[in-house]
């Protein structure tokens, strides 16, 4: 109940306030889009650097792919995919908080059969 009688008048749209939402929305779910990636990706590969004592080796890494080669490059690819989208849509934010460089390819180096040979230096353990 209101003490002055008065038929409250509609809200007018305002455009710039529309806008500065609407980018703060779609920079959240971006933000939060890399970083479901980014975990999904320490999570797949579970290196010295994110994992510490919990790492998977090399070696049984190697394994885990071997069990089920097909499935695996499957996983492998659709995150290649996935950079190949940031690459060319948000190129400026790799190399940022938001997207780290050591992000752009798997943590290994491979031979020419695509076998793992070593770890890559940014994905040992960080001091």
């Amino acid at each position: 109940m209101s003490f002055y009688e008065h038929e409250e008048l509609p809200p007018i749209f305002d455009p710039n306030s529309m806008v500065n939402l609407k980018v703060k929305q779609a920079s959240a779910a971006a933000a939060k889009l890399i970083k479901s990636y980014i975990d999904g990706y320490d999570q797949f590969w579970q290196t010295p650097r994110t994992h510490r004592d919990d790492a998977l080796s090399m070696v049984d890494l190697q394994a885990t792919i071997d069990a089920d080669p097909v499935v695996m490059s499957e996983l492998i690819a659709d995150g290649t995919a996935f950079v190949v989208f940031v690459q060319d849509s948000h190129a400026e934010k790799i190399g940022t908080e938001y997207f780290p460089s050591r992000y752009l390819t798997i943590p290994y180096e491979t031979d020419i059969n695509g076998r793992f040979i070593s770890l890559k230096p940014e994905w040992e353990v960080q001091e």
